[in-house]
């Protein structure tokens, strides 16, 4: 009875099999190219956000550096005066602070070296796992609580002189509300690129946000169950003391948002941002971050440039997939179908080329690079050595190669420690020397940012 169970489950895969083949093969002439642009967006997309990994990665250190070079005496420097004393009249968040200026924590995993754990870079920012330490007796006093409401301003330049949108928030910062705002707080994060220009265009791309953006950042009443929180993190509380922070994303120009306003108004810069901030919780009708959707959104907002750059394989291949669209799938009710064809060969396509081709090569690439004795990423950015003479891997592998890299750090931080003069004296670098790995020393933040990080 089983042979005979078993033979007719065989029976209806090899009869299942070939009705599919059937199938497929008829439909081809429809989905073909919903699969063929499918995969090949799926393959662009593991390119474009590896490459958005190792450029996230880049502007990390950089922003590190600048911060550990950051002239100053003692709590006072050029830093902590440029957040408070800015055009925007708003204090700035930084990637090593903004957590500790909102008010808010990460898992320990994340941000204490004490824990050995290599967390991805991304992790350093996340979003997901942001909690508010409810009973911090540092916070004992009302005026030093975190609002329920926050709001972060994303921006290119922080400039309204020179920013549109950058002078339509200042002009509605001075209409907006009062009694609102004294139940919340505002912050903005400069993501400029280029040196010394932004300090927190590595906020800007992990969490996928591009300029002009509102961030709103709410405290929920109620504390996390267990299954809430991700498996293998702890927090520096207990509990019943967290509360788990929603975060969400208004993208500007707003488009099909409800504003409340008027239908006679024009909805302008100003007004859009007014509306938003002002309103009766209006921000609940966008959708919590999710890291997936905000990078398929950054994704497809590339994406549209490339296909619209005339004379290139890519845009023929839009402007033939419209054409199909209007004229064929369409007429027939077929583009819901089509494009479900197509986002599951996105994924196959996502998934192959991550797992398949780009994973093992970034791995064996970075084992040769480690046994040749290159240095890494962090040893070059953040020990300066970029500047210095190029470093050829065969002249100290294995028992020099160690020997070599101090000298050259010891040599970057000398020569940074008599650059830094004060009317008080020299300034000296935190830059320490072991027997180990070369570190570099991180300030520590409420937040739990990295106090120490070995690159």
């Amino acid at each position: 009875m089983f042979r005979a169970a078993l033979s007719g489950c065989m029976w209806l895969l090899r009869n299942g099999w070939k009705t599919f083949k059937l199938l497929f093969l008829l439909s081809l002439p429809l989905t073909a190219l919903p699969i063929f642009i499918g995969i090949l967006n799926g393959i662009y997309f593991a390119l474009w956000n590896d490459a958005e990994i190792r450029r996230n990665s880049d502007t990390y250190l950089y922003e590190i550096r600048d911060h550990l070079r950051d002239w100053g005496y003692r709590d006072y420097s050029f830093r902590a005066f440029s957040d408070t004393h800015n055009y925007m009249n708003l204090m700035r968040l930084n990637t090593n602070d903004w957590a500790s200026k909102l008010g808010f924590i990460l898992p320990r995993e994340y941000t204490e070296l004490a824990y050995e754990v290599d967390p991805p870079i991304s992790k350093y920012a996340d979003l997901e796992t942001l909690m508010y330490f409810a009973n911090d007796p540092a916070l004992c006093e009302p005026d030093k609580r975190a609002p329920k409401e926050q709001w972060v301003w994303i921006t290119e330049w922080g400039w309204p002189l020179i920013d549109d949108w950058d002078a339509a928030l200042v002009a509605a910062m001075s209409e907006i509300n009062p009694s609102k705002m004294n139940q919340t707080r505002i912050f903005f994060v400069s993501n400029r690129e280029g040196s010394g220009s932004g300090t927190g265009g590595f906020l800007a791309g992990v969490w996928a946000v591009r300029a002009p953006t509102l961030m709103h950042f709410v405290i929920e009443d109620e504390a996390p169950e267990p299954e809430d929180i991700p498996s293998g993190v702890t927090y520096a509380a207990d509990l019943k003391d967290l509360r788990r922070v929603t975060t969400r994303v208004i993208d500007l120009p707003l488009a099909d948002a409800y504003t409340g306003l008027p239908s006679k108004t024009f909805p302008g810069k100003k007004e859009q941002i007014l509306s938003i901030m002002n309103g009766d919780r209006l921000w609940e009708q966008f959708e919590p971050w999710n890291e997936l959707q905000q990078m398929l959104n950054r994704f497809n907002e590339h994406n549209e440039i490339v296909f619209d750059r005339k004379g290139t394989i890519n845009y023929y291949i839009g402007e033939t997939d419209d054409w199909i669209t209007d004229n064929i799938h369409e007429r027939l009710g077929l583009v819901a179908l089509m494009d479900g064809v197509s986002q599951m060969f996105f994924l196959t396509g996502w998934l192959s080329m991550r797992g398949l081709v780009l994973f093992p090569w970034n791995l064996g690439k970075e084992m040769i690079m480690e046994y040749l004795g290159h240095p890494k990423r962090g040893d070059v950015i953040v020990g300066d050595l970029s500047t210095r003479k190029r470093v050829n891997p065969l002249d100290f592998l294995m028992d020099g190669m160690s020997d070599e890299l101090k000298k050259l750090w010891a040599d970057a931080a000398a020569k940074e420690n008599n650059e830094k003069i004060w009317p008080g004296g020299s300034m000296s670098t935190s830059s320490t020397m072991g027997e180990g790995p070369i570190k570099s020393s991180i300030t520590t933040t409420a937040s739990g940012a990295p106090t120490e990080a070995t690159f």
